[in-house]
């Protein structure tokens, strides 16, 4: 009867209790002798139950704060541009501003450019034409930090389609519609986009996904026959396809 009185004094008021100078030491005293108390006496589970719930609220666990690396303050303008100042109505103005930038004189530019660019287009399903609109129209000024940027996007997402991890399919739907909105500001080729395509279609096939085809048709019609498909088995992430296209 004590104890559970004791557990639901410190659930309720055990924190500031201990954490108050006049009451700390009695609170610590109790801690302590319900510590010995659990190890000496054996208790029904639900009061254990109990004590270590009032413990833990009482003097919780220290958590190791995160150490988070401080970003440079052109790195940081460049984050805000894209990630929250980048909306419908002020295209042009980012525009603008990321036209300011000094990519000649800092090369850390370009690859600051380059992560901001594609975390936003990862993340935010809404941003992806505005973020391909934006390296549309930087394109003419930048030419090769955005198509190096594209490069980079498109090997993004073939790495999340050879991970294949359901973790990330916001990504690769977000990534896979940029490859369109690519396509439409002609920042990519028919022949990139039919890459793309010979890379994706064995993943979302069936028995297709787990092999590399040596040839499409011999391995419909024996997989329409009720027997195994002709290919080879996928040796390693990433391999390309013998019948793709160069």
């Amino acid at each position: 009867m004590h104890a559970q009185v004791v557990c639901a004094l410190l659930e309720g008021c055990g924190r500031f209790l201990h954490r108050h100078r006049e009451s700390h030491a009695r609170t610590e005293a109790i801690l302590e002798l319900i510590v010995k108390m659990r190890s000496v006496v054996r208790l029904p589970t639900e009061l254990l139950v109990a004590l270590d719930t009032a413990v833990a609220l009482t003097r919780p666990p220290e958590v190791v704060r995160v150490q988070v690396q401080a970003r440079e303050p052109m790195h940081q303008f460049v984050v805000h541009l894209l990630h929250k100042l980048l909306n419908k109505y002020n295209v042009d103005k980012v525009l603008r501003q990321l036209r300011k930038l000094p990519w000649n004189a800092n090369p850390q530019v370009e690859v600051w450019f380059r992560e901001a660019l594609i975390s936003c287009a990862e993340v935010k399903f809404h941003a992806v034409a505005l973020v391909a609109s934006v390296a549309s129209g930087l394109v003419r000024f930048q030419e090769g930090p955005v198509l190096r940027t594209v490069d980079a996007a498109v090997e993004r997402l073939r790495v999340a389609i050879d991970r294949n991890d359901s973790r990330q399919c916001q990504s690769r739907m977000c990534l896979i519609r940029l490859m369109g909105e690519l396509y439409s500001y002609r920042l990519l080729d028919s022949a990139a986009i039919t890459k793309l395509l010979f890379t994706l279609v064995p993943k979302a096939s069936g028995v297709w996904g787990n092999v590399v085809p040596i040839s499409h048709l011999p391995a419909h019609i024996e997989t329409r026959r009720g027997g195994s498909p002709a290919a080879r088995p996928l040796m390693q992430a990433g391999e390309p396809m013998i019948d793709g296209p160069e």
